[in-house]
């Protein structure tokens, strides 16, 4: 299973599942092996950037190299993959030797997909004021790639808009997406939803938490009938 787009930056994104085998190709003009050169492949994960192979030779007993000069391939054949190992940035480069100049380059981005947890929302019980902003916030950690987090409110087919994404980055850091709404009395016992969803999970399938937003009404005391010094809610 792999899904591969071209980013903006030039890096290739190439998704695949944990335990699967999967190919990180390298093409250069064939007319550069004219120059003496050192081929190598650099990953850079979670925890290091070291590197991988050099010329025909890999140094991770799961990686293989396919090593045509001819056709201009360098590829670099990582065999079940693992998140903590292979998730990140792998550079396939070819520098000229004695000047070190670089003669190509590239760069693949490797996604070992994993689901994300179930969403989790705080407060778990919100109370809000009417007429005032309260937070709602909605996390899910686990994941690989981040997860997409959605607001829904219960009889409105489509997301809410507005919300601030704070992106995890890895799969031990929580993805968080922040609500803020301003509810009126009317609003009181609304439900809201949020779902979350990555490139792990099958188009339909979702997880998501809920919870139901209680508000109080905020008035003003009549004056004829409480002392000018009093404060506080009064419905």
């Amino acid at each position: 299973f792999l899904v591969v787009a071209l980013l903006a930056g030039g890096a290739w994104t190439v998704d695949v599942r944990v335990g699967e085998d999967v190919t990180l190709e390298c093409r250069f003009n064939p007319t550069l092996m004219d120059k003496r050169h050192t081929f190598y492949w650099i990953r850079a994960n979670i925890k290091e950037k070291d590197n991988v192979a050099i010329g025909e030779s890999p140094l991770e007993k799961n990686y293989r190299i396919s090593f045509k000069p001819a056709e201009g391939q360098y590829d670099l054949l990582v065999s079940g993959a693992t998140y903590d190992r292979d998730n990140g940035r792998f550079e396939c480069r070819l520098k000229e030797q004695g000047t070190g100049i670089e003669l190509h380059s590239q760069s693949v981005d490797l996604v070992v997909l994993v689901p994300p947890s179930s969403p989790q929302i705080n407060p778990v019980s919100p109370v809000a004021v009417e007429g005032q902003p309260t937070e709602l916030v909605c996390s899910s950690a686990g994941g690989s790639p981040d997860p997409v987090l959605r607001w829904y409110r219960k009889g409105e087919a489509n997301p809410l808009e507005g919300a601030i994404m704070k992106a995890g980055g890895s799969k031990s850091v929580a993805t968080q997406s922040t609500l803020i709404v301003r509810p009126q009395k009317e609003d009181d016992g609304a439900e809201y939803r949020c779902v979350a969803w990555n490139r792990a999970m099958d188009t339909n399938d979702k997880k998501e938490a809920n919870i139901v937003l209680a508000v109080n009404c905020k008035c003003n005391p009549p004056a004829p009938f409480f002392p000018a010094e009093a404060t506080g809610n009064w419905c």
